[in-house]
């Protein structure tokens, strides 16, 4: 049964981080903007057993407090990691973040790298908009999506099912974690989608701090990332059958990679 605390952030805005398990603490950022922490469902709890999960709910989404639309950006919600790490007292932590939440970690991992044994990113789109130019294989997806969210009528579910799962046998499994009910603040959508679009220079990362990233071989959108990625230092997974939802189209194989991740000492900073 999860437990819900919350830390105020720097600007007096409410965070909310919902925890189970036992161990050493792993903070978890969901994708987005537009979700918070229940679309990951159950399918954390193997890192439970022998971590405690603190599933965030970024601002503005779930139990956490809304905010002006000026301070929906990536900068201000690493810094809402930060606050919750210190409200929580943790010295350094573990941090995984899913799509749009692997962004926010990268972002709090380049600007208190001190603070971070270890970096898990999990289909994230770290180049932005040159991400999608050295992808060709992607641009009937983006150029629909870009259609789609001129309607007012776009089954976002749906386009997910459609594009996103690389797992047939998974869609249903997906399809009921996309569905649950979710809280968000509409204001949230438009500027982070714009942050989403700008590259992270993520190099000086490796050199301080643990990086490892998951990716679905079959993610078709965000999958060209990994080369990138790779090259900066990052030790990089391609998980097979499998596209942007790893925790659940792959399941046995993404806690394996994130529990022989977690398992390793880190030695303390200098």
């Amino acid at each position: 049964m999860l437990e819900t605390i919350t830390a105020a952030a720097s600007d007096g805005v409410k965070v909310a981080a919902h925890v189970k398990g036992s161990g050493p603490p792993l903070l978890v950022l969901h994708g987005g903007p537009m979700n918070d922490h229940r679309t990951f469902g159950d399918y954390l709890d193997p890192i439970g057993e022998y971590r405690t999960l603190y599933l965030l709910d970024q601002r503005g989404c779930g139990a956490s407090d809304d905010a002006p639309e000026d301070a929906y950006t990536l900068a201000r919600l690493a810094r809402d990691v930060e606050d919750t790490r210190a409200a929580l007292n943790h010295d350094r932590i573990d941090l995984l973040g899913h799509s749009y939440g692997g962004l926010i970690a990268l972002r709090y991992a380049l600007r208190w790298p001190d603070r971070v044994q270890t970096l898990i990113i999990v289909g994230c789109p770290a180049r932005g908009r040159n991400g999608v130019l050295v992808s060709p294989s992607a641009w009937s997806i983006w150029a629909m999506q870009i259609t789609a969210s001129l309607r007012q009528d776009t089954d976002w579910t749906e386009f997910a099912l459609k594009h996103d799962v690389g797992n047939r046998d998974k869609v249903e499994e997906v399809r009921t974690s996309l569905s649950v009910p979710k809280r968000f603040d509409p204001k949230r959508s438009r500027p982070l989608m714009r942050a989403a679009f700008r590259t992270i220079d993520v190099s000086p990362l490796a050199t301080r701090v643990r990086t490892v990233a998951i990716f679905g071989k079959q993610d078709r959108r965000f999958v060209w990332d990994a080369p990138y990625l790779r090259a900066k230092g990052f030790r990089v997974y391609l998980v097979d059958k499998c596209g942007h939802f790893p925790y659940i189209e792959q399941a046995e194989r993404f806690h394996a990679i994130v529990k022989e991740t977690l398992s390793q000492q880190v030695p303390a900073p200098a």
